[in-house]
């Protein structure tokens, strides 16, 4: 089964960090990504680790890219290792 933790970091630090109190297009990305996981404990791991990273803002081009992936992240996608139907894989150049 698809484990989105660790992939979840990544995309929190490199590409959606989220504002605590504000739904944006990545808090609702981060949120879709981890109702993805298998129970609620892992769940809610996911939710606080989103939390703990969600430091800095968002620009308008990273809500953009989250609006877009809100479209296609879905947990099939994830199961099917679709990672950058989430954003969860860096872009090809």
């Amino acid at each position: 089964m698809f484990r989105p933790i660790e992939s979840l970091i990544a995309l929190t630090l490199l590409f959606t960090p989220v504002l605590s109190g504000c739904e944006t297009p990545c808090n609702a990305l981060a949120d879709v990504i981890c109702e993805c996981e298998p129970n609620a404990a892992e769940e809610d791991v996911c939710k606080l680790r989103i939390d703990i990273a969600s430091d800095r803002n968002v620009s308008d081009a990273e809500n953009e890219m989250c609006s877009m992936r809100l479209e296609t992240c879905t947990c099939e996608a994830l199961e099917n290792d679709d990672l950058a139907a989430c954003g969860l894989a860096k872009p090809q150049e």
